[in-house]
């Protein structure tokens, strides 16, 4: 399987374990929030987060998912809105701090690096990641407390000022406030001002100034590689918990919100192609491709797909954990012929949020050998009102594509069943 890991074939079986009784009767799950779940899984059990750990991490998820849905129980198409402006670049943003934290793992680095490293990983996901994935979370509870608290109102870029979780202290039962687990505005405001100085032995001294006054407010305070690793760790650990409760939200709600044509998520800030490609390879394993060629020149893109051989039917077993917490799981396999054009327009659905100023998308399919099978050839205005099968017969689609030369061509479909506990 490429780039998949046995965590993702198990994440959503362990996601209904311990998330069940907060899933709604109407529930449904898209390829977003199952992807997003499998990913999150994926980076706490390769992250090495240990028991207390991923407990903490499920507890603050329920904390987060709470106060949205509380927040749309009073005013749900106001706290929709605000989870579609932002949940477009909940991957993106998640990746790019998930790249400057995995840098931290390079076999060979000296003390000095690894602080600078470790500073700037905290800064992304401070200044990054979070006041996105919190916007709709801190807007929904400031629906239920103060609505008249304006730091509570997502910016014009649908964030909000990380400033909003002190104020949420007024408002939040004893023991904490688990939004602000990791967050430390002056170890931040050291790095990102250039208030610190790195020392020997994996030291650094650091301290926060007034920008008013010039006064030292905090500091100065000598931290070590140890104690800015476990700042790191405790600011991913809750960021991974917020997005699967935004995940948990979008599933709760998504159906009804979609009923109620309070609207989908339709904006996206422009991607790099190496991140399009990511996001690319994803989605064409999900619907059982290769991604052979991608070539994107001006408005146009154009891809190479490459159908899969037929495996074999059978049982495969999945384990992992550690020596106190192994596990193990049995998947039934089967690969099911079916027409390749309902899983080449499967994928246009998923990359259409993804396909800004691009107006025109060829797809080109092969055998696995390169043997070409044909291709389909639109307009991105096409592919933004494509529903699939599910909702229309593809043969309305198709009559709408400027070139279709796939005919009645099937190819290959892997199909996994629940995975069974062994």
């Amino acid at each position: 399987m490429i780039e998949k890991s046995p965590i993702r074939f198990v994440a959503l079986k362990l996601f209904a374990e311990e998330f069940g009784d907060l899933i709604s009767v109407p529930a449904e799950i898209t390829p977003f929030e199952r992807s997003v779940i499998e990913g999150t899984y994926e980076l706490l059990f390769l992250g090495m987060f240990d028991g207390t750990a991923r407990q903490s991490w499920a507890q603050s998820l329920r904390a987060a998912f709470s106060l949205l849905d509380n927040g749309a129980l009073k005013e749900p198409q106001l706290v929709w809105a605000s989870y579609i402006r932002v949940v477009n670049e909940i991957v993106p943003s998640l990746h790019a701090s998930f790249e400057k934290r995995h840098s931290l793992k390079a076999k060979k680095i000296d003390n000095d690096t690894l602080i600078e490293s470790r500073l700037n990983s905290y800064k992304s996901i401070y200044e990054g990641l979070l006041p996105l994935i919190l916007a709709p979370v801190v807007y929904a509870f400031g629906v239920v407390n103060d609505r008249e608290e304006k730091s509570f109102l997502p910016r014009q870029d649908g964030r909000i000022n990380l400033a909003a979780i002190r104020k949420m202290e007024k408002w939040v039962r004893p023991p904490q406030n688990r939004l602000a687990i990791g967050l430390n505005n002056h170890v931040r405001n050291a790095y990102s001002h250039e208030n610190y100085r790195v020392l020997d032995h994996g030291r650094v001294v650091l301290h926060d100034v007034n920008p008013s006054t010039g006064k030292i407010v905090w500091g100065p305070e000598t931290w070590t590689t140890q104690q800015l690793g476990d700042l790191c760790d405790q600011v991913w650990l809750n960021s991974l918990a917020i997005v699967c409760a935004l995940a948990l939200y979008g599933i709760n709600f998504r159906k009804l919100a979609i009923a109620r044509s309070w609207g989908e998520p339709t904006t996206l800030p422009p991607l790099r192609e190496r991140d399009f490609k990511t996001i690319l390879e994803g989605f064409a394993d999900e619907t059982s491709f290769d991604v052979k060629r991608y070539y994107r020149s001006n408005q146009e893109l154009s891809l190479t797909l490459a159908v899969r051989m037929k495996g074999i039917d059978q049982d495969e077993k999945v384990y992992f954990g550690g020596d106190n917490c192994a596990r193990g799981f049995r998947i039934t396999v089967k690969y099911i012929e079916e027409r390749i054009v309902e899983h080449v327009t499967g994928l246009l659905q998923r990359i259409r949020h993804y396909l800004d100023e691009v107006e025109i998308v060829c797809v080109k399919v092969t055998t696995w050998s390169g043997e070409e099978l044909g291709e389909i050839r639109t307009t991105t205005s096409v592919i933004m009102e494509l529903r699939g099968p599910r909702s229309e017969d593809i043969g309305v689609a198709r009559r709408r594509f400027e070139v279709d030369t796939l005919g009645e061509q099937t190819m290959f479909v892997r199909k996994e069943s629940l995975p069974i506990e062994i």
